[in-house]
């Protein structure tokens, strides 16, 4: 249930983030989407938080067509859910 409710934060976060970026570019999405070799409807479902199909080179493309560079980080577990997940690994 917690990795659920992590899930959708995240989602969130990224739709929110995507849709502000691009205003405060005072861009449309269709201008977005022209600089990013895709289309507005793309554009539109990654601003969606229940949209969960997002590729790192889609993003890429959009941060860049924004003028923005995009950065993946790695942030610890909690102890417990950590020691879990390394336990299977290996």
């Amino acid at each position: 249930m917690q990795q659920l409710l992590r899930d959708a934060e995240e989602r969130l976060r990224l739709a929110i983030q995507l849709h502000e970026l691009r205003e405060r570019e005072g861009m449309t999405q269709q201008e977005v989407a022209d600089l990013a070799g895709t289309s507005r409807s793309v554009i539109a479902r990654l601003e969606q938080p229940g949209y969960d199909k997002h590729t790192m080179s889609t993003l890429r493309k959009i941060a860049g067509a924004l003028g923005y560079s995009m950065r993946i980080e790695f942030t610890r577990l909690p102890k417990s859910r950590a020691s879990k997940g390394a336990a299977g690994a290996g």
